[in-house]
């Protein structure tokens, strides 16, 4: 998977790729070749202090299906968002400017259910238009046929005057019909800078999707290991490289202040 980010005037080609440790990742850099080990590991949750959430990059439709393990750190807040958004249609949850429920909408801008807000774990499960709380079937809307207008968050909803929800997010799961597009699990990873940071890693794209909001997600406990022993820890690696100009030597100098045992030079 292949992003391109500016830094500065320069374009930097960031390549992340699951490896085992022992292997190492190179780039050419002023005729040199440098990788750098981004060690990450799973854990139970990231949770969002009211300023963080993930961008999913998917437009949810009306054929489109959302699996949200949450929990909210406060039952009382008000024009937050869980996930999803609307304009002329609607398909998330959020919490209710109103009166703090939590608020499932599909389809019609105007059509949504409510569920009382509390602070324990909850599972959701908007399967079309079929919404399920832990496992219970607790509203059919009327089937519609839309797509929505923005990218759908994980941890906000896209609408005028909502910011993220307060709330700790242990998995997301989305599917286009029967196929899952996103299959998101929580990761603690050490970042280019040496600082660790919380996001989520999809297993279906092998991507990392950071934080898009501000400040940093508080980072959950460590999974415990399964029966093979792992629990899902290894190394991503970051490979720089520079189409233009000189502008990418800053950068270049924060990654070789990081401990020596994290880059490696040939």
């Amino acid at each position: 998977m292949t992003t391109r980010r500016k830094f500065g005037m320069g374009i930097a080609a960031i390549i992340a790729a699951q490896r085992a440790p022992a292997a190492i990742v190179r780039s050419i850099v002023a005729g040199r070749q440098i990788g750098v080990r981004l060690p990450y590991v799973d854990v139970e949750y990231i949770e969002s202090t009211g300023t963080q959430w993930i961008d999913t990059g998917i437009f949810l439709t009306g054929n489109h299906s959302v699996e949200i393990d949450f929990q909210l750190t406060n039952a009382v807040q008000t024009r937050r968002g869980l996930f999803g958004g609307y304009a002329t249609s609607r398909y998330g949850g959020l919490i209710s400017p109103s009166n703090s429920k939590l608020e499932f909408g599909y389809g019609s801008s105007n059509v949504y259910h409510q569920i009382d807000a509390d602070t324990s774990r909850h599972l959701v499960r908007q399967v079309k238009n079929k919404l399920y709380v832990d496992g219970v079937l607790v509203h059919t809307f009327s089937e519609a046929s839309f797509t929505s207008s923005y990218s759908s968050p994980l941890g906000n909803f896209r609408f005028t005057n909502y910011n993220p929800a307060f709330a700790r997010y242990y998995l997301c799961r989305i599917y286009d019909g029967g196929l899952i597009v996103r299959d998101y699990q929580p990761r603690l990873f050490t970042n280019e800078l040496g600082a660790t940071e919380g996001a989520m890693y999809d297993r279906v794209s092998g991507q990392l999707f950071r934080n898009a909001g501000t400040g940093s997600f508080i980072i959950g406990p460590v999974k415990a290991r399964g029966a093979s022993g792992q629990n899902g820890g290894g190394y991503k690696w970051i490979i720089i490289a520079s189409d233009s100009g000189q502008s990418w030597r800053p950068y270049l100098q924060r990654l070789r202040q990081l401990p020596s045992s994290w880059k490696e030079a040939a």
